[in-house]
């Protein structure tokens, strides 16, 4: 019976941890000697330098081929590896809030910026947060795919904590090759009808439609010889959206609960306001005398849902419950629209069977877009919650004012606060102390203005090239390499949907202040919206003069100098001894530079500082191959896999636009120890220990301070008896403002990493293979987004703990006054860790010929 490698029969296996080896062969192991004999082919084993003649590696790798590439059905390297078992949930065009188009990869759900991506064995170019967008890597040129599934920072260097992912070209292209894809989603509409089985509501099948057409042509055209090879490569491909309304399943936040999981933020909107002038009434509007938190003696209030038949019926029109939520669901892509080229060429020539030059070089244009909802402005002493402020004073509403219906000045703070005091100034109204009423809460989705709409047109350019070959010294053939490269990626950010707040306060100021600026339309927000005609009192004039577009830029630039030495030192009774060693210098700069008026906080969405940072790592590293023991008795072969890398890291940025952050240094080493031990021939244990690091990125250290607004809750207006609460804390919405951003004091991240597994090759089975392999990988000092979360700084504030109070703020100052909370600052941080184990198990059975 036939003999078989384990490893090298289980390479077929696909989409699953497989126990292969991928290769790549040098020009020089090509090379045949003088003699009759041909040498063996030395190869290269993705996550190690040293290279052999084998394909049996310590460590588990997925290989994907170009044939198993075309089988999915999938037509984006992103698609595919997204659809692999050890993928995790990273972003893709089926991310609509939060994504700029991208689409990453994550192994083992540690997370896409712990995942190296490499082409030809080289860096490609990354974001600002760390993760490259796989969109930018044309398919058509694709070999194969080689997946590590195992830490590989002692001979990568930082990121390569998950992973390491090589997407290899044909490099020996002949002839000319075209393709077209089309395809389109067939989507079913549907009716919602009780299940009272399920408790929800399910789906009756109803209207069939189609929408969402993608579609992808390229062409490919090259010639290749012994000596030389050249490949040109250009492509187009569109992706069509779809949205949320397309289908009942997600016509809603969550299906069956209608408008209960919807947004606070409605349509015609809500108020309350507080003052002396009161009783208040709104003829044809829902209102009712309220009890305004912390009112002053004396006081009457007036709580309005601007209810009736301009925005549905309220439940309640003075405490607002989730039956009055508002559905935003329709407005969002279920997949965003993108369309893009590319251009692609590689080249190699061989001066000679000792030296080799290569270069590649790509240019991709990407557009694309996502969408959300009509702005949800709030206004009044809350206005720090949701875009009600031009510059740092908050908007309120003048007595003359045409559409203020109770000819008093509506101020965002009540009398004798600084925030009122600022809001008189501004509009020069020095006795509206005694003639003003507080505008406590006031909200309205700007649907007259549109959606918000936000565009990306990303460019990536990359260069690459280097030299290779080989050389003989102390008896053995010696390997090296040399590469250079050069990458840059630009995205042009374009929002539609904003609203300019510092026009807002001139079209809601007085009258003739509005009258004396040039273009000014008095603004009506009382009106309300009817959504049964879809139209409100928000005229065109109006939405145009308070409209704008913001513009905003972000870009890295990646410079890569790398050399690498590879050969036997000795030959052992089992084996050559192996050695790899070599060098990287990698910089990366970024930048973030926000719209001016988003920047300053005169726009209606979260303010955002400029980023801007530089981060450089020198790198050595050494790897040896071990051959221990060789065909013996319960020891087909038995060897140790040693590598070590050092890394000096050093970063500088700015933490905001005016303070410039030092120099930052770091340092690291990390090890690796892997074996390899078959008793037989057909059956390979194998494991590994090793340590990853993981440098923060750019964003880490320098995203500019910006605003999210998370749903958080005040642990005081509960228990106003906690340590550290004020008396009289109030929260009017669900969602509080959190100051986030990078932090230049970041330390890098570090991890372990195990594997250990088997192989199996029964030779009374032919064709059948199995594999199976533990992982386990931990991760300590993990940066993390907000650090511990607003929540737990607002648990731990006011608990026993009392820790981290100096990061809330109230409206009056600080984490001790009365009063909402107006921020909480939640940096990124390195707390906690993250641990993730599990097995990859894979059984293959490959059929005998027939004809």
């Amino acid at each position: 019976m036939t003999k078989r490698n384990p490893v090298r029969q289980a390479v077929r296996a696909a989409l699953v941890a497989s126990a292969s080896a991928a290769v790549v062969a040098t020009p020089a192991a090509l090379a045949q000697s003088s003699s009759k004999t041909t040498k063996l082919a030395k190869i290269e084993v993705v996550g190690s330098r040293i290279l052999r003649t084998s394909t049996v590696t310590a460590q588990p790798v997925v290989v994907l081929t170009r044939q198993q590439l075309n089988l999915t059905g999938e037509v984006t390297i992103g698609g595919i590896l997204q659809s692999i078992s050890q993928s995790g949930a990273a972003l893709n065009t089926q991310t609509n809030n939060g994504n700029d188009g991208d689409t990453f990869i994550d192994l083992h759900n540690l997370g896409s910026a712990r995942v190296l991506v490499l082409v030809n064995g080289h860096r490609w170019i990354p974001t600002l947060g760390g993760s490259v967008d796989l969109n930018t890597i044309p398919s058509a040129i694709i070999s194969r795919i080689e997946i590590l599934l195992d830490g590989a920072s002692p001979i990568y260097g930082s990121d390569a904590i998950a992973g390491v992912i090589d997407i290899i070209t044909d490099q020996n292209f002949n002839g000319a090759e075209a393709h077209a894809y089309m395809g389109i989603h067939e989507l079913h509409n549907a009716s919602l009808a009780a299940n009272p089985t399920l408790g929800l509501f399910s789906p009756i099948q109803g209207a069939t439609h189609w929408t969402g057409k993608s579609q992808e042509y390229d062409f490919t055209l090259g010639a290749s010889n012994n000596r030389a090879g050249a490949l040109l490569s250009v492509g187009y491909s569109e992706q069509a959206p779809i949205m949320a309304s397309d289908a009942t399943i997600s016509q809603v936040p969550v299906i069956g609960t209608g408008d209960l999981a919807g947004n606070p933020f409605t349509a015609g909107g809500e108020f309350l306001i507080e003052g002396q002038a009161g009783p208040y009434t709104l003829p044809g509007r829902n209102c009712l005398p309220s009890s305004a938190p912390g009112a002053s003696p004396g006081n009457t209030s007036l709580g309005c849902n601007l209810a009736g038949p301009l925005d549905g019926p309220y439940a309640n029109p003075t405490n607002f419950s989730a039956a009055d939520n508002w559905n935003w669901a329709p407005y969002y892509y279920l997949y965003a629209p993108q369309e893009q080229w590319y251009a692609y060429s590689q080249a190699h020539y061989r001066f000679n069977s000792h030296v080799e030059f290569d270069t590649t070089v790509l240019y991709n244009d990407r557009t694309s877009q996502t969408q959300l909802a009509s702005t949800p402005l709030v206004m009044g002493a809350f206005g720090a919650i949701g875009y009600g402020s031009a510059n740092g004073t908050f908007l309120g509403v003048s007595a003359t004012n045409p559409y203020n219906p109770f000819g008093v000045d509506l101020v965002p703070y009540i009398p004798g606060t600084a925030g009122y005091a600022n809001w008189c100034a501004l509009y020069g109204t020095a006795t509206c102390n005694s003639q003003s009423d507080a505008m406590l809460f006031m909200t309205r989705r700007m649907l007259e203005t549109g959606p918000r709409i936000f565009t990306q047109d990303v460019k990536t350019f990359f260069f690459e090239a280097g030299l290779k070959g080989y050389f003989r010294a102390i008896g053995h053939d010696w390997y090296w390499n040399t590469h250079y490269s050069y990458s840059n990626r630009s995205n042009v950010g374009t929002e539609y949907g904003l609203e300019d707040t510092t026009r807002m306060a001139l079209a809601l100021g007085p009258l003739s202040t509005c009258q004396a600026s040039p273009g000014c339309v008095p603004l009506d927000l009382f009106g309300g919206y009817n959504m049964a005609t879809g139209q409100g009192t928000i005229t065109p004039a109006q939405a145009s003069y308070i409209s704008y577009v913001g513009v905003n830029e972000d870009g890295v630039t990646q410079r890569d100098y790398s050399g690498n030495l590879t050969g036997t030192l000795y030959n052992l009774p089992a084996g050559p001894l192996g050695l790899a060693i070599g060098y990287e210098y990698l910089e990366n700069n970024g930048y973030f530079t926000p719209d001016p008026l988003v920047a300053v906080g005169d726009a209606t969405t979260n303010i955002s500082e400029p980023t801007q940072g530089r981060e450089a790592q020198d790198g050595e590293y050494i790897e040896l191959d071990v051959p221990l023991v060789r065909d013996i008795f319960l020891v087909h072969r038995l060897s140790f896999d040693i590598a070590n890398r050092w890394t000096q890291a050093t970063w500088q940025g700015f933490a905001n636009p005016t303070t410039p952050v030092p120099p930052h240094f770091a340092s690291n080493s990390s090890g690796r120890l892997a074996f390899k031990y078959a008793p037989i021939r057909s059956l390979l244990f194998r494991g590994s220990w090793s340590q990853g690091f993981r440098i923060p990125t750019i964003s880490d250290f320098f995203a500019g301070q910006g605003q999210s607004f998370d749903p958080l809750v005040d642990p005081c207006v509960a228990n106003p008896t906690l340590p550290n609460c004020p008396a009289h804390a109030t929260q009017t919405v669900t969602q509080l403002p959190v100051t986030v951003g990078g932090n230049p004091n970041l330390t890098p991240e570090r991890a372990i990493s195990r594997t250990i597994g088997f192989v199996y090759s029964p030779t009374y089975l032919p064709g059948f293979d199995v594999s199976a392999d533990y992982y386990k990988v931990e991760v300590v000092n993990a940066i993390t987004p907000g650090g511990i979360g607003p929540q737990n700084i607002l648990d731990f504030c006011y608990s026993a703990v009392s820790l981290d109070c100096s990061l809330i703020q109230r409206s009056n100052s600080n984490y001790k006054a009365n009063g909402e909370i107006t921020d909480i600052l939640s940096l990124n941080e390195n707390v906690g860790a993250i641990k993730t184990e599990g097995w990859d198990v894979n059984l293959d059975y490959r059929f005998p010929s027939t004809p």
